[in-house]
């Protein structure tokens, strides 16, 4: 019984489609496509991965027992060749159809299997095509399949086994960028009705949103969920209509050391999503360049303008929570409250995000440094309602200690002092239990650590260019997160075992990033050094 399984991915792969066009295809004429590297490909990624984690030698053993002949290859199937799906989308899985290739070797050997060990006959036709039958109870009765160039096209429809209607091996693999495996989504190409009918169920979903919202009686989680949810209609919709293609890619890159994923999204032009990828090419950022500081083993940021629909349902949003607050605030405290609030309202609909973030390395105590920064409007208002909150805790409380108004000015930054306002555990890795918030007229910036010496040099720090969306971090730098018992000379030893004597700068990252401009593209990668560091410091005990 569960030798018959591989029956039920390989159909649902093949139903997803819809039927494809009669004349002859182009390689870029369907929906959907997508690509896999050859076996010994694989095989070889996967050598590489398991090193990194340090689990070679026992893939290599299990390796053994895969049974590749030079002849043969394995079951039948090469082991030299990719492997290649194509076809439409349809919301129909029956009436759908894919193409799926596979690379044969031997097909003999591949047919002998599938009925010495999996016990299906399959069925040779005048014609030459193939007739797979499948197991009682899937949606079609068999798959058909038909030997062509080298590769076995396998489908759940026998019409789509024409051959004129089959792409050749040679012109669908023929753009190879290294890629282990490639998915390209091509909405435009999704048939008429199946569009039409994807809109009307979004038009569904936004109407049923619009019922549910109204049962909401706190403003502020009504304004919320209508936010939350018609962003999600919007997007799925653009998705729909505006998207021209959608590329989604792996690599496992022995040579350059380092596993990347990455996301395109290319708009139909002339509309309003090649409009708003557009806005997003690389913009300048104060707060990304008060975060570019020396030694930073983190460092991120956001930085981006909310579309116009978007901007509507914040301000809402916005002005929902505004009014709850005010509303709860205690009356002695009203007005005090009521003004802190209001100094904030012109940067939360400023229509703007700008903010990043950065970690130091460990100092020779280890212990971290923190800093992140804020774009704002009105920053010396908002200064000044910060101090009158400083002076109602000192009223009610009588505390004059621990907050230090002005300890020091940057340029036309003022820093100010919170002294014990973090939980006593992040004193070991903080070095102090204070934070320092500095402020400007269009600029707040907050630090912890051991002292405000980071934070004072960085305020000097000019605005630079910055992504949309991004993350950098040091595996090697997070160590002693990752393990609170990893002292310095079990992490030098580990470095030094890891990267030699040149050390992990520059090879130990994490990496991901989103940039708009003529199309989205996210990216993820991560160097092998890293993962192998990794790898090590878990595997290895305290010394």
């Amino acid at each position: 019984m569960q030798t018959r399984l591989w029956t039920a991915p390989v159909f649902a792969v093949l139903v997803t489609s819809a039927p494809l066009l009669a004349q002859a295809p182009k390689v870029d004429s369907f929906p959907v496509e997508v690509r896999l590297r050859s076996i010994n490909d694989l095989l070889s990624k996967a050598d590489y991965i398991a090193g990194l984690i340090g689990q070679q030698e026992t893939f290599r053993g299990l390796l053994q027992q895969i049974p590749i002949d030079s002849q043969q290859g394995l079951l039948g199937i090469d082991p030299r060749r990719p492997f290649g799906l194509y076809g439409d989308i349809s919301l129909d899985a029956v009436e759908g159809a894919g193409v799926l290739m596979i690379p044969i070797a031997n097909l003999d050997t591949l047919l002998g299997f599938l009925q010495a060990q999996v016990g299906i006959m399959v069925e040779k036709k005048a014609n030459g095509t193939l007739v797979v039958p499948l197991p009682p109870g899937s949606p079609v009765e068999s798959l058909y399949a038909r030997l062509q160039g080298g590769y076995l096209y396998v489908a759940a429809s026998e019409d789509q086994l024409d051959a004129k209607r089959l792409i050749t091996a040679k012109d669908f693999f023929a753009k190879d960028d290294g890629a282990v495996l490639a998915l390209t989504l091509r909405p435009e190409r999704i048939p008429t009705v199946v569009r039409r009918e994807l809109l009307a169920q979004l038009e569904e979903n936004l109407r049923r949103l619009q019922e549910s919202a109204e049962t909401k009686t706190n403003p502020a989680e009504r304004a919320g969920f209508l936010l939350g949810g018609k962003g999600s209609v919007a997007l799925m919709r653009a998705l729909i209509e505006e998207v021209r293609e959608l590329h989604l890619k792996l690599f496992v890159n022995e040579k350059q050391n380092d596993i990347s994923v990455e996301l395109s999204v290319i708009p139909q032009p002339q509309g309003v999503l090649a409009k708003n990828l557009t806005s997003l090419e690389l913009r300048t950022s104060r707060a990304y360049g008060i975060t570019a500081i020396p030694n930073a083993v983190v460092r991120g940021n956001m930085n981006f303008a909310l579309t116009d629909e978007t901007r509507k349902l914040w301000d809402d949003l916005v002005n929902s929570i505004v009014e709850q607050i005010k509303e709860e605030a205690p009356k002695k405290d009203r007005e005090v409250a009521e003004k802190a609030i209001e100094t904030l309202v012109p940067t939360l609909k400023a229509g703007m995000v700008d903010v990043a973030a950065a970690v130091t390395a460990p100092n020779a105590r280890g212990h971290y440094t923190v800093v992140a920064a804020i774009r704002v409007k009105d920053g010396q208002k908002i200064d000044a309602a910060f101090r009158d909150i400083v002076r109602l805790y000192e009223r009610d409380t009588g505390d004059t200690q621990s907050v230090k108004i002005a300890v020091s000015r940057v340029g036309n930054f003022t820093i100010h002092q919170i002294n014990d306002a973090l939980p006593p555990e992040a004193g070991a890795y903080l070095g102090s239990r204070a934070i320092w918030i500095a402020f400007s007229d269009d600029l707040v910036a907050i630090s912890v650590g051991p002292d405000n010496s980071v934070l004072r040099n960085s305020l000097t720090n000019k605005e630079i260019k910055a992504p949309v969306l991004s993350l950098d971090a040091s595996l090697v730098g997070l160590a002693r997160l990752v393990d609170e018992n990893a002292s310095p000379q079990r992490i030098t030893r580990l470095i030094n075992n890891t990267f030699g004597p040149v050390g992990s700068t520059g090879k130990d990252m994490v990496r991901l990033e989103l940039t708009g401009g003529k199309e989205l593209k996210l990216r993820l990668n991560i160097q092998g050094g890293g993962i192998r560091f990794l790898a090590a410091l878990l595997q290895s005990g305290p010394e």
